[in-house]
Formats: C-alpha cells, sequence, structure tokens
C-alpha cells in the first residue's frame, strides 16, 4: 500500500529523531566512562567537568593524590596552581602558593618533628628570604636550593649562642660574628662551619687573639694578648705557641726565640732590664748559656719567668669552643614538592 508524500516524510522525521536519540544516549554514555576514568586516575570524589583542561577546585573540596597526600585548594591544568594546602601522608604539611604543581611563592612548611620553615619558595624548595624554627635554634636569612645561602643572615641556639654573617650550601661560610651564651666571641672568616682564615676571638676575662685560624684552631702568625698586659706575638699550631715569636711581659722583660707546645724551647734570648741572655732553652727553662753572654746583674734567674708563660698558656683554647651543629642545617627533605604534582592526567 502507498503512503502519500505526507504521511512518508512523518515516517522519516520519527526515524531521524529515534536515530539522534540513540546517538545522543551512546555519546552520553561514553562521556560518563570517560569521567569515571577520571575519577579513577585521580581518586578524585566527585567527577570531574567534561572541559578538564583548566579548572578551579574550591577550598572546600579535597582532593586525595594517587600517592595518598591530600590536596585542597586551586587548580589549573590538573596541577595544584595559586593558592592551596598540602597534607602530606607521613605527617606536616605545605600551605601556601602553588605553581604548576610544585611549591612556589610564599608559604609555611611543617615538617613531621614540628620544625617549620616560612618565606619563600621556587620550584618547590626553599628559596630567597625565609625563616626556619626547629628544637634547636631560630634561623632568619637567605635560601637556596632548600639550604642556608646569602649574607647577613641570623642564627639563635636555645643556650643564646647567636650568630650573624654569611652562608654558603647550608653552613657558615664567609664573614661572620659568633657570639657564645658565655660572651666570648669571634669575629672573622669562616670555612664550613669551621673558623678559618684571619679572625679576632675575645674571652670573658679580656684575653684577646688576633691572627691566623685553621679548623677552628690558632695556626700560623697571631698576637696574644692578656688582660694583665702580657703579650705575645708569632707563630702558632693548634692553638700552643709554636716556631718563632716574641713573648712581652707586663714588667718590661721579653723573649726573643723559639717556642714549642707553648713554652720556651729552643735557640732564645731573654732580655731583662740591662741583662741579656742567649742560650738554649729547653720546656721553659734555660737549660744552656752561650759563653759570650754578658750579665751584669745576679738578681733573679730568667728560669723564674718561665712559671709566667706557662700560666699564660690557654685554658680556654678555642678549640673548646668549635662549633658543634647537631641539627639540620636546612629543613629536612620532604615529598611536598613530588607530590604536590598530578602529572597522571585522564586518558
Amino acid at each position: 500500500m502507498e503512503q502519500n508524500p505526507e504521511e512518508e516524510k512523518q515516517v522519516q522525521e520519527r526515524s531521524f529523531e529515534e536515530e539522534e536519540e540513540e546517538f545522543t544516549d551512546e555519546e552520553d554514555n561514553s562521556t560518563l566512562e570517560r569521567d569515571e576514568v577520571e575519577e579513577v586516575k585521580l581518586e578524585y570524589p566527585q567527577r570531574l567537568s567534561q572541559d578538564a583542561s583548566s579548572f578551579e577546585v574550591s577550598e572546600d573540596k579535597e582532593v586525595i593524590l594517587p600517592d595518598g597526600n591530600i590536596y585542597k585548594g586551586q587548580w589549573k591544568d590538573k596541577k595544584p596552581h595559586g593558592e592551596g594546602r598540602l597534607e602530606l601522608k607521613t605527617g606536616g604539611y605545605y600551605q601556601g602558593e602553588f605553581y604548576e604543581g610544585k611549591p612556589h611563592g610564599k608559604g609555611l612548611r611543617i615538617h613531621p618533628d614540628g620544625s617549620e620553615y616560612e618565606g619563600d619558595f621556587v620550584q618547590g624548595k626553599a628559596q630567597g628570604y625565609g625563616v626556619f624554627k626547629h628544637k634547636t635554634g631560630i634561623y632568619k636569612g637567605y635560601w637556596k636550593n632548600d639550604q642556608k645561602h646569602g649574607d647577613d643572615c641570623d642564627e639563635v641556639w636555645p643556650d643564646g649562642t647567636t650568630y650573624n654573617g654569611s652562608y654558603e650550601r647550608g653552613m657558615m661560610n664567609g664573614k661572620g660574628l659568633l657570639i657564645y651564651s658565655d660572651t666570648s666571641m669571634f669575629e672573622g672568616d669562616f670555612v664550613n662551619n669551621q673558623m678559618q682564615g684571619y679572625g679576632i676571638f675575645v674571652w670573658p676575662e679580656g684575653k684577646r687573639y688576633e691572627g691566623s685560624w685553621v679548623k677552628s684552631r690558632m695556626q700560623g702568625q697571631g698576637t696574644m694578648k692578656w688582660s694583665n698586659g702580657n703579650k705575645y706575638v708569632g707563630e702558632w699550631h693548634r692553638s700552643k705557641r709554636k716556631g718563632y715569636g716574641i713573648f712581652y711581659f707586663n714588667n718590661g722583660d721579653r723573649y726573643e726565640g723559639n717556642f714549642e707546645l707553648g713554652e720556651m724551647h729552643g735557640e732564645g734570648t731573654f732580655y731583662r732590664s740591662k741583662k741579656v741572655i742567649k742560650g738554649v732553652w729547653e720546656k721553659g727553662k734555660l737549660k744552656r748559656k752561650h759563653k759570650h753572654d754578658e750579665e751584669k746583674e745576679e738578681d733573679s734567674s730568667p728560669e723564674v719567668r718561665q712559671l709566667d708563660i706557662s700560666n699564660q698558656d690557654f685554658d680556654a683554647s678555642p678549640v673548646n669552643y668549635r662549633i658543634k651543629i647537631t641539627e639540620p642545617s636546612s629543613p629536612p627533605p620532604d615529598d611536598s614538592a613530588a607530590t604536590a604534582s598530578t602529572n597522571q592526567k585522564a586518558k
């Protein structure tokens, strides 16, 4: 039976509508499947929008990352970007600015041990100016690649010891001023947390050394002055007088010659008023006089003077003040930089 043109047109329209409805259902199902894949990939509690290339998540929503860390904040291109907070499954968190999945800009990083860093970040690491607080002190200064690095930095230890100066690669390097809790102080050059180069050390009782240092010990040329007026100018080795030097006594006497382990030892000349004694000394005592010595006075033997020198030996050698820093020199490493990014994009 033939259909008139009008009926044939109506049948074709119904067939087209059914095909269109079927196609739409298939497309919806396909879209749903893609959303579900994305949901599993990011372990995100709700389906993402169809346009997942650029989106934001409000701060009251949490994203569980594949590694178990939790991020809450702003997103861009499937990465934390903007303001946010990253809670680490190992403990601690980072809160602040993110850029392309990493802490970048201003932020606060709390570590599992309770230590904290607040300041500048670059690509997930402390860099710029920041304050690091930990159980063994506070550091305020500059950073590079997660290490203390820069000039005019300040650090304070629990016992009151303070340092102001330069850091490099996490350690005191360059010029600095170190003041101990007992008011002793060193000002000069540092190399890898050691006094090394030129520097001045002053003790609480007023004793003062100025000269060369090697590994936090007086070594090389240097001058020691005591509060009672005695003075030594000469060579040092491991914080002891060793080599050639001159010891000036506060009564005007002086000794010029060789020293060993802090005492007059070897060839030397002793001057007292009108008396000049040249000879060989051993452990602070005159062992043998030279025959041509001329003695115009016999009042007191120079051997007695060696007691004055031994009494001036270091009772508080800088080696006892060597810098012992057992706390971490930079924030302990964590995986905040690595885990902040959701680089596994939905396929």
